[in-house]
């Protein structure tokens, strides 16, 4: 089970999980998905999620992405939200 963390600061987060890659999958209501691998865990986190932030998401299918470089708004690991900005 992974713990969900507090995180003070953006810094934090990315030290934690920035170095992740994930691929795009989906997209749905101005939220662009996307899924990878932390150690042996399923990862997914969504980018966007306002129609104005959707116009600056440039993702292309079977590109590799650095969760750092996206700036998620929420990344879950084996399903169970370990980041949430909202």
């Amino acid at each position: 089970m992974v713990d969900v963390m507090d995180f003070e600061n953006w810094d934090e987060f990315v030290a934690k999980y920035g170095d992740i890659e994930v691929e795009f999958v989906y997209y749905y209501k101005y939220t662009f998905h996307f899924k990878g691998e932390y150690d042996g865990k399923d990862v997914e986190c969504s980018v966007g999620g306002n129609a104005s932030d959707a116009y600056y998401v440039d993702v292309k299918p079977n590109v590799k992405y650095i969760v750092k470089e996206l700036r998620p708004m929420s990344l879950a690991i084996d399903g169970e939200i370990v980041y949430l900005d909202i």
